[in-house]
C-alpha cells in the first residue's frame, strides 16, 4: 500500500465549536440526582468488601416539560 501526500496535507487545523443544544440547556436551572444503593448493592459480590463511591458524572441532561 503506498502513502501520496497531497500539497497542504502538512497544515493542521484546529475546528472550535459550540452546539446550540449545550447553550439552550444552560439557560434552565439543572438539579443534581443522587441515587443510593440498597444495602445489597454496597457490597461487592466477589470479595464482599463495602464499596465506596469513587467519582460522579452527568449521564443524561434533558429537559422536563410542564404543560399549563
Amino acid at each position: 500500500m503506498k502513502m501520496e501526500n497531497f500539497p497542504g496535507d502538512d497544515q493542521e487545523a484546529t475546528i472550535t465549536y459550540k452546539r446550540k443544544r449545550q447553550v439552550v440547556l444552560e439557560a434552565f436551572p439543572s438539579e443534581k440526582v443522587h441515587h443510593e444503593l440498597s444495602e445489597e448493592e454496597q457490597y461487592c459480590s466477589d470479595c464482599h468488601e463495602k464499596l465506596k463511591e469513587i467519582g460522579s458524572w452527568p449521564a443524561r441532561k434533558e429537559l422536563v416539560f410542564i404543560p399549563a
